[in-house]
């Protein structure tokens, strides 16, 4: 399997694997994804940030913008392995210049690892980023504040 190291993109950004020296980046970037987020009354769990998986990381100059998280797992029903996106985030002024690139380093990776799908968040902002990549819509979830 790659390594995927460090893989540049333009002069000023790059692609790679985060590591344990970029958490802190990494909480702090999940905090302004948590400002824009329909759940930002809710108090955001750092701990479990700090342990997230597989996460992909956009870099300008050397500064975590951007992110993706995922988890390969077996699918509860199917003889398969699928991957399911945790976490998308890339600040708003990074996101026209190489934010897909995030979901394609993550589907060459789940290629890597067999996966035999990819399961992405679906909300208003990615139907149509998702849909130019060549994803089609499977389902929809709602959900209900119960307290």
């Amino acid at each position: 399997m790659p390594t995927y190291n460090s893989i540049p993109l333009d002069d000023q950004y790059s692609l790679r694997i985060l590591d344990i020296g970029d958490v802190e980046a990494l909480v702090r970037l999940s905090h302004a994804m948590h400002k824009e987020s329909p759940y930002a009354h809710l108090a955001l769990d750092e701990d479990f940030i700090r342990t997230m998986p597989m996460t992909f990381g956009l870099f300008h100059e050397g500064e975590l913008v951007g992110f993706l998280s995922g988890m390969k797992t077996k699918h509860h029903l199917f003889k398969a392995q699928f991957a399911t996106e945790l976490a998308y985030y890339v600040l708003p002024q990074h996101r026209k210049k190489h934010s897909l690139e995030l979901v394609r380093m993550y589907e060459a990776w789940a290629q890597d690892c067999d996966v035999l799908c990819l399961m992405n968040m679906n909300t208003p902002k990615l139907d149509k980023l998702y849909g130019k990549m060549g994803y089609t819509l499977l389902e929809k979830s709602y959900i209900k504040e119960l307290r």
